[in-house]
């Protein structure tokens, strides 16, 4: 079960409480931007158990904790393999990625110019930074960043490797 919207900690959220009132809350809050209210859970009803994940109602939130969470989960329960099913490169950053330790960044960026260009944006809820993005750069838990001209891995959203001048 996937819902979108309602899983932050504001007086509106009530997915959480739901959860965790009708079956097991495993999960709420993660250290991961953007995503952080994710929530992962189980409802449990004659004799079946029924994953639900809370996902953010920000448009970026919630594809970045569907691609971490539920998509994995998703393709195991249909006897799939868990990793992510997208294509990668490998290519320099024209400029660096700041991140802050004990947190994963998920950084949407273009390709130009064989170079990859992380995408500013202010918040969780810019869709057109996603629908920009060629892909996604992962900032581990353990690092500040990323340096200009450092070698990043790229998951790619589509197939087509396109070239996104902007």
């Amino acid at each position: 079960m996937l819902v979108s919207g309602g899983s932050s900690v504001g007086q509106e959220d009530h997915a959480p409480l739901l959860v965790a009132e009708l079956g097991r809350l495993d999960y709420h809050g993660i250290a991961m931007r953007p995503s952080s209210p994710t929530g992962i859970g189980r409802l449990s009803r004659g004799g079946r158990e029924t994953w639900v994940f809370l996902l953010p109602g920000n448009p970026v939130s919630c594809l970045s904790a569907y691609e971490f969470f539920a998509g994995p989960t998703i393709r195991a329960l249909g006897g799939r393999n868990r990793a992510w099913p997208h294509r990668r490169l490998t290519a320099p950053l024209r400029k660096k990625i700041s991140s802050q330790v004990g947190r994963v960044d998920y950084v949407r960026v273009a390709l130009e110019d064989g170079l990859v260009v992380p995408i500013a944006t202010s918040g969780a809820s810019i869709l057109s930074s996603t629908v920009r993005a060629a892909g996604c750069v992962l900032v581990p838990r353990d690092d500040e960043g990323m340096a200009e001209g450092e070698k990043v891995t790229v998951i790619l959203y589509d197939d087509e490797l396109v070239d996104q001048n902007q």
